[in-house]
């Protein structure tokens, strides 16, 4: 893998992407804390020097791939946000979790993400896992090869033992039915998620409790809240699979 970097020559845009990395790191550093403005450039940071020394001249792809990455990075970390009010308020900072968590160092004051991150990343796996399924043009094939062969072939040998037959017909299927499998828990996984954003977001001004005084008028709707709810449930499983188109199609864009 070395010897393969090193019989590629870097180009103008790797260059870019080494100060690009450079002047994020040096941001990061001038003022180090976990702030959600110093994640985004340590991130940015990273994925810039990941792409600088992949092995690969960089292209134009590589910067909006970043980008796309970031953007998620971002609401990734707004979304989480709601979680860590979720474990705050079921567990407080005296339960068994949290202390447990408080004696362990450099992350101990952050035991509520560290307990909260669980969660959170079970449900964004299954939101965006079907994405993931349909971006993998290898599985595709499969399911789309699955698919055609179905309206073509006949019964089965009757002879074949049926065991047989059941095993080989699960075999085949199992991209399929993981796919659909997956397109019921990702309907459960958004109902969690769109409940905890909308309590930690509420789109009323003053929060839920508003409705005990009757329906909203137009100047109590939080349309800050709203619109960011929006993008934190929607935007970011679309960037995910912007994120496995541009990774599948290069002819779109022009070597560097």
């Amino acid at each position: 893998m070395l010897q393969n970097q090193a019989q590629i020559k870097m180009n103008h845009l790797d260059y870019l992407l080494i100060g690009v990395a450079v002047f994020a790191g040096s941001v990061a550093l001038s003022n180090f804390n976990l702030s959600f403005t110093n994640l985004i450039w340590i991130a940015l940071c990273g994925l810039s020097l990941y792409y600088a020394f992949d092995g690969k001249k960089a292209t134009g792809k590589d910067f909006v791939v970043i980008i796309v990455l970031l953007v998620c990075t971002l609401i990734a970390l707004k979304n989480l946000e709601p979680y860590v009010a979720m474990v705050k308020l079921l567990f407080g900072a005296e339960s068994v979790p949290a202390q447990i968590f408080y004696s362990i160092p450099i992350i101990g004051n952050l035991w509520a993400y560290a307990i909260a991150i669980i969660p959170f990343a079970a449900v964004q796996i299954l939101e965006i896992y079907v994405q993931i399924l349909e971006g993998n043009r290898e599985s595709l094939k499969v399911t789309i090869a699955k698919l055609k062969a179905e309206s073509t072939q006949g019964n089965p040998d009757p002879n074949l033992d049926k065991r047989i037959v059941d095993l080989e017909k699960k075999y085949n299927d199992f991209v399929l039915n993981t796919l659909m499998k997956f397109y019921w828990y990702r309907n459960v996984a958004y109902i969690i998620d769109a409940g905890l954003v909308l309590w930690f977001y509420p789109p009323i001004v003053g929060g839920w409790g508003e409705l005990y005084w009757g329906w909203p008028t137009l100047d109590m709707w939080d349309f800050p809240n709203i619109a960011l709810s929006i993008v934190i449930l929607f935007l970011f499983e679309q960037l995910v699979a912007l994120y496995l188109w541009l990774k599948n199609v290069d002819t779109y864009f022009v070597k560097g």
